[in-house]
């Protein structure tokens, strides 16, 4: 294929066609915003990054002429008939370029000075260059462009069949969540002592956790130990859960808990232990489409939550944990060992009559709403906690809540790759860290993650880890400032330094150490640096001046004036930590 040297160009960055990106095009394309057929430009433009017309260490330059020419001949998906996609003129070519820019799928590039050497390579007259970035779509166009596309394939019986099924699904006042989170939270008996045993990566296979705690006892002083051993289900393909995973499943605590708060007056013991939790609603709130492909993710990580066994076992000096965790019999006494599971799930519904159930299968490739109730362990601190609270309601005295002790947590966490790993160090650093000042470091990066995760052991898990750790800090949502970022053909990043703020709560700092090092060294080879920082309310306002900036243009992160600043941070930790103490 001879490149056209004229016509747009784009832009993409390294690792953005993957399958995340994909699974949301096939919403776009489910929710009828795409025609299926642009599934075959956007498959061409992964194949043209591995022989792309300008390369960078971000990214990658290709021609949309070459996407078109790939494209065009092959089968078109938009029609049941034997039909070729022809885009062979420029009227086709850029009227399919103008859909792709209408849904914000495409950008202009804003680096002028890339885009001038860009150009500068050819002859041609300068072309218009643009980058790939994830789509934003008007939320009421796209609900009106679903709600006329359902209007026109449904049959009315499948239309009846969805008001049975809502009207079923709103009969469950108390359990029935089809709302955005209005606040998401942290639990915090999950972030001190099981997140730290469960896999902090999809990469690292294991099959069974093992983790032991000394746990102090507030009261007496006298320290005990908490052995956790970590298991899954015998089935062949099930697995022990991810970070993934446990931000979903905080997502359902989150809820729930606000749920317990605004009936708060109404509750009574034993409370309803089943909640009803849309599938739609939930894929949006956490950013993503719905799209079948989203529905079998959330229905693989509702699983492996469910299968995820973790067995409790205390000596003598432990058992207050056990009775503070509601792992008691019915006299009240605790048990020395005890398995837990933090959810279970009753079941998957579409919730519809009979008669009708069989219209909503014929247009669905999964079932709509699933049911889950919270453990055992749980329901019993809540039923107490109700009569409790009833019982000083009547004796007119103050008594606490019923309600999941809960962290706060931005809801922009549930945005963006890797997630997962994300929250499960942000919860490791909030665990470890509970006042301004309070630091960790400078410490090897290797020794931080084997003792942030029990799942790390190897040196591969480690590799796997920090491949993933530095890919999403250097997001524009993280980071603050980075010094020769670099990512070779196999997509493992490579630095000098890097700087990022977490959760607005935390100043992280990572920086190569690597004797003699050279872009050539092994990835194998190279040793970070680590440490961090609880900010104040101060340093967290100005840290957040400087993250706007680079949001606006990411070249800012190279900009070497933030470095004094985090030093200083770092430098008056210790006068910083002693007022709190």
């Amino acid at each position: 294929m001879n490149p056209n040297q004229s016509g747009p160009a784009i832009f993409i960055p390294n690792q953005f066609l993957d399958s995340k990106y994909m699974s949301i095009i096939d919403g776009m394309i489910d929710a009828k915003l795409l025609k299926p057929s642009f599934r075959m430009f956007f498959n061409a433009m992964n194949t043209l990054c591995l022989v792309p017309e300008a390369k960078f260490d971000d990214g990658c330059f290709i021609r949309f002429f070459d996407v078109c020419d790939m494209v065009n001949g092959t089968a078109d998906p938009d029609y049941k008939t034997d039909r070729v996609i022809k885009v062979t003129s420029k009227v086709t070519r850029y009227s399919r370029l103008k859909t792709l820019l209408k849904l914000n799928t495409l950008a202009e590039y804003s680096n002028k000075q890339r885009v001038k050497e860009f150009n500068q390579s050819y002859d041609t007259k300068p072309a218009t260059v643009y980058v790939l970035q994830y789509p934003c779509i008007d939320s009421n166009e796209n609900n009106a462009n679903i709600n006329q596309t359902e209007n026109n394939q449904f049959t009315s019986n499948y239309r009846q069949a969805r008001k049975i099924e809502e009207m079923h699904a709103l009969n469950m006042d108390f359990g029935y969540f089809a709302k955005p989170l209005e606040q998401l939270g942290s639990m915090d008996i999950l972030a001190t002592y099981f997140n730290d045993c469960i896999r902090a990566s999809n990469g690292i296979t294991a099959k069974l956790i093992k983790k032991e705690k000394k746990v102090r006892n507030p009261e007496t002083g006298k320290i005990g130990t908490l052995f956790i051993q970590t298991t899954t289900s015998t089935a062949e393909d099930a697995e022990i859960m991810l970070g993934d995973d446990m931000v979903l499943l905080n997502y359902f605590y989150s809820s729930i808990n606000e749920r317990l708060i605004s009936n708060l007056t109404d509750l009574t013991a034993p409370f309803q232990n089943l909640f009803r939790f849309d599938k739609r609603s939930i894929l949006i709130d956490l950013g993503l489409t719905d799209s079948g492909g989203n529905r079998d993710t959330l229905d693989a990580s509702v699983s492996r939550v469910v299968n995820t066994l973790f067995s409790l076992e205390s000596d003598s000096e432990g058992l207050w944990l056990m009775q503070k965790l509601g792992l008691v019999d019915g006299n009240g006494h605790p048990y020395s060992k005890a398995p837990v599971r933090l959810i279970e799930e009753v079941g998957q519904t579409d919730d519809a009559e009979a008669v009708e159930l069989d219209e909503l299968i014929k247009s669905r490739t999964s079932l709509r709403y699933f049911d889950i109730a919270l453990p055992s362990f749980l329901e019993r601190q809540i039923n107490r906690s109700i009569q409790m609270w009833h019982e000083s309601i009547a004796a007119n005295t103050h008594q606490n809540l019923p309600t999941l002790k809960m962290f706060s947590r931005d809801k922009t966490l549930l945005l963006g790759q890797e997630k997962g790993l994300i929250w499960l160090i942000n919860d490791h650093l909030s665990a470890k860290l509970a006042r301004p000042g309070f630091s960790i470091g400078p410490v090897s990066l290797e020794a931080f993650l084997t003792a942030f995760s029990s799942s790390i052991i190897t040196k591969t898990d480690v590799m796997t880890v920090k491949k993933l750790m530095f890919t999403s800090l250097h997001s524009q949502s993280f980071m603050l400032y980075c010094d020769e970022w670099h990512v070779n053909k196999r997509r493992q990043p490579r630095f000098m330094k890097l700087i990022a703020m977490l959760n607005h709560k935390f100043l992280l700092e990572i920086e190569n150490v690597t004797p003699g090092y050279t872009l050539t060294t092994r990835i194998s080879n190279l040793r970070y640096q680590f440490r961090v920082i609880r900010l104040t309310e101060a340093e967290i306002e100005e840290c957040k001046e400087r993250s706007a900036l680079i949001q606006k243009n990411i070249e800012y992160a190279e900009d070497e004036v933030f470095v004094p600043f985090a030093n200083a941070i770092f430098a008056r930790a210790q006068a910083t930590a002693s007022k709190y103490r």
